[in-house]
């Protein structure tokens, strides 16, 4: 008798501990995921704002952390005006050559939904630099759609982009970039 009793206080024991989450694995939608970056000219009162750059990739969510890749179209950037977009795609990041940049985050601690920092590296105009963010989540890793944002800053001067000059107005070294997505979840990759 007393061997059945420490086996039912093991077993529920047991139960009523958390199950590991099984790993799950997401794709962007294109359609519904973008960038975006803020750049500051000098002097400080003019904002440049590029936005609507389609981005892909996937990620996977495993051990209660989050890795994936994002991928930028850079032709995809607009900002308002088009002799500044054909300056910045042409000029500087050089879209022709370079289509794309691309995000490859480490594992990101977050169980579900929240905000964490983060750790990657950033690859822009076959240049790779390290970068660190915040990654937020508004939903976890068992919902069929996960939908968040990763933001951060780069250093002009860390790529070989140059910093635009045009008119007595000079673009800060430091833009901010912003990659909001959402994930459909889909089946793990092997």
């Amino acid at each position: 008798m007393k061997m059945r009793h420490i086996l039912l206080a093991l077993a529920a024991t047991f139960a009523t501990l958390p199950a590991a989450a099984a790993p799950a694995h997401f794709v962007l939608v294109k359609d519904d995921s973008n960038a975006r970056f803020v750049a500051v000219g000098k002097p400080g009162f003019l904002k440049i704002n590029g936005e609507n750059a389609k981005v892909g990739g996937e990620a996977d969510w495993q051990d209660g952390a989050i890795s994936g890749t994002f991928t930028v179209a850079l032709d995809g950037f607009g900002t308002g005006i088009d002799l500044r977009d054909e300056h910045m795609k042409n000029k500087y990041l050089e879209t022709g050559k370079f289509p794309t940049a691309t995000l490859k985050l480490d594992k990101v601690a977050l169980a579900g939904a929240g905000t964490a920092p983060f750790k990657g590296d950033l690859t822009l105009k076959g240049v790779t630099k390290p970068v660190e963010g915040t990654l937020t989540l508004k939903n976890g890793p068992a919902d069929a759609k996960v939908t968040g944002e990763a933001t951060f800053h780069i250093g002009l001067t860390d790529f070989p982009v140059g910093v635009p000059t045009y008119m007595g107005i000079t673009v800060a070294d430091k833009v901010e970039v912003t990659v909001a997505f959402a994930a459909n979840a889909a089946a793990a990759a092997h």
